[in-house]
């Protein structure tokens, strides 16, 4: 398929303007990729401190209500009525009703326990319901042991236990014990239900920074949720969340970063651990990417429409360029078809200063030397034309001499004499006979000597080598000059014969010039063969003259030799100067 240059231009000029377009675009797509990204780490980072400090404030408050708890005398006084029986007068005494009602009512006030249980070694535990849609139950033996675990009047525990087979049911734990007099008498423990934490951590406000798929939640070493999800009800202890950021936040690795979460959906998240003795819980920020990256989103297609809008521009300015810089071009190439159709001369007017004014500039000096060249062998065709006509009458004439000033009287005189014969005197009649076979013979001589002149017989009969040579030897033997030839031809070595006729023309020209103007005493002629063909050299000491005037070229043979070795595929070459001679060199290729 053929491409014109404009459509090239066009395409190269467009895609060079549009690689910094799209660079650019690209460039600032993923910086602001990257900074928005950045910024909801960091606001996801925020969310997930903010509700680990909660968290944390949250269980702070519960540690200090179960140390006050267990410090206070009236818990002194519950675990020593448990010693009695239950009708004992320390049991029924006003002052452990009174420690029992406001126990209740501020921990029915802090709306976060369900339940306060005072254990004495070896005897009954006495628990206040405090919530009673979360029942408690503990067995002895479990209590027992956490009692032994207790080893100063500082120590306390916070651990997860679930009071049933139903998960959701899972509670911590905050123990602590109960001293008197240094003396270990029992342990205090508050149950705080799980949900607490549902409701420290699920926000359903969108001005909350997480959007409309955005959660936080808190996860425990067995990859369980520990508080509510917003995309599924009762995920509490149901749902299993082993992600990435889980799995490096209980490793006790902080951070952020991209991957799929318990849904399969991907997600930003900020991950860390929550620091709480007795508990391994993760606690996880969570915003889905393609809510998070709707505003890149945004500016993307922004980016694409507005590129699109460049481009078009772009491209507008380059049709424009394109064509204005074809355009000089167009007019060459309109000027070109002109010249191939044999109109030379136009110019094409054009003031442009770079490299297309330098290429018209060029363009014009070449019509202009073409139009010389074109005038130059037009003038050199008529020469030859001329050249050839006048060889032409000047050998008709030459003919018609010969054939009038010799053979015509010849034939006159053989009828002059015939028509002197008579019957009765036969000596007149034998001499007259014997003089016309005389003029017979010398009119033969003649008819050979004209045809010889025409095409030399030896030419054909003997080869080039062998006519070159008897012309040599009949100039110099006419006493007009001293021809000297050698060849390294063998005298009968076969050569083309159009190729012989044309070089003994050339010859036979060139000794006619060199009688006629050159004065000289002495010709020299050789011709050789190489590997690459043969050359034909004729040189004299004659006067020469002066190749520049060329007006020495008409009439004299030089354009007919010329065309001759041009037309043999060869090359003509003249050198002279004046009081040196002339040489005439002719190279014929294999």
């Amino acid at each position: 398929m053929r491409i014109t240059v404009t459509k090239k231009l066009i395409i190269n000029f467009f895609v060079l303007s549009l690689l910094p377009l799209l660079a650019i675009d690209t460039i600032f797509y993923a910086k602001a990729r990257e900074a928005l990204i950045g910024r909801t780490f960091e606001q996801l980072t925020f969310v997930r401190v903010e509700k680990t400090a909660r968290v944390t404030a949250f269980m702070d408050q519960r540690i200090h209500d179960l140390i006050n708890i267990s410090e206070n005398k009236g818990s002194v006084n519950q675990l020593n009525s448990l010693y009695d029986p239950p009708e004992s007068e320390l049991a029924k005494s006003p002052e452990t009703f009174l420690f029992t009602d406001f126990l209740t009512t501020y921990l029915r006030a802090a709306d976060c326990y369900s339940s306060i249980l005072f254990y004495l070694p070896d005897k009954e535990s006495f628990s206040i319901l405090i919530d009673s849609a979360h029942p408690t139950g503990y067995p002895q033996v479990w209590l027992q042991k956490q009692f032994d675990r207790i080893t100063s009047s500082t120590q306390y525990f916070i651990q997860e236990y679930s009071a049933s087979n139903a998960d959701s049911a899972i509670q911590v734990l905050l123990i602590k014990g109960v001293y008197r007099a240094e003396e270990k008498i029992g342990l205090v423990m508050l149950t705080v239900p799980i949900n607490n934490f549902s409701r420290i951590m699920f926000e359903d406000n969108p001005l909350n920074g997480l959007g409309k798929t955005g959660e936080s939640y808190i996860v425990g070493s067995d990859f369980l949720m520990r508080s509510t999800s917003r995309f599924a009800q009762d995920a509490v202890m149901q749902i299993q969340v082993k992600t990435t950021g889980v799995m490096l936040a209980l490793e006790d690795s902080a951070g952020s970063g991209m991957y799929k979460d318990y849904r399969g959906m991907q997600v930003l998240g900020s991950y860390g651990r929550i620091n709480l003795s007795g508990l391994n819980w993760a606690i996880l920020a969570e915003i889905d990417a393609n809510e998070a990256m709707v505003p890149i989103f945004v500016l993307r297609n922004s980016i694409i429409y507005l590129s699109i809008i460049i481009a078009m521009l772009l491209l507008g300015i380059v049709i424009f360029n394109a064509t204005w810089i074809m355009l000089p071009i167009k007019k060459l190439k309109a000027a070109t078809d002109v010249i191939s159709k044999g109109k030379y001369g136009d110019k094409i007017q054009l003031k442009q200063q770079d490299e297309i004014g330098d290429l018209v500039e060029a363009f014009n000096l070449m019509s202009q030397t073409l139009q010389e060249q074109s005038e130059r062998l037009e003038h050199e065709k008529i020469m030859r034309t001329t050249s050839m006509i006048d060889a032409q009458e000047a050998e008709r004439q030459h003919l018609s001499r010969e054939l009038h000033d010799g053979l015509g009287q010849l034939v006159l005189a053989i009828r002059m004499k015939l028509n002197q014969l008579t019957e009765d005197n036969t000596e007149k009649n034998n001499r007259l006979i014997a003089e016309t076979r005389d003029l017979i013979r010398v009119t033969v001589s003649e008819i050979r000597n004209i045809s010889n002149n025409l095409m030399p017989s030896v030419l054909h009969e003997f080869g080039l080598v062998a006519a070159l040579g008897k012309l040599a030897r009949e100039i110099t033997a006419n006493g007009q000059m001293v021809v000297d030839f050698q060849s390294n031809f063998q005298e009968k070595e076969f050569i083309i014969n159009r190729i012989q006729i044309y070089l003994y023309r050339i010859v036979q020209e060139a000794l006619n010039n060199v009688i006629k103007h050159a004065d000289a005493g002495k010709v020299v002629i050789r011709l050789n063969k190489s590997s690459d063909g043969l050359m034909l050299k004729i040189q004299d000491n004659g006067k020469g003259f002066q190749i520049e005037k060329k007006s020495y070229f008409s009439g004299n043979g030089i354009t007919n030799m010329k065309e001759r070795a041009n037309l043999l595929g060869g090359r003509f070459q003249l050198n002279s100067k004046v009081k040196q001679g002339t040489e005439i060199i002719v190279e014929i290729p294999n």
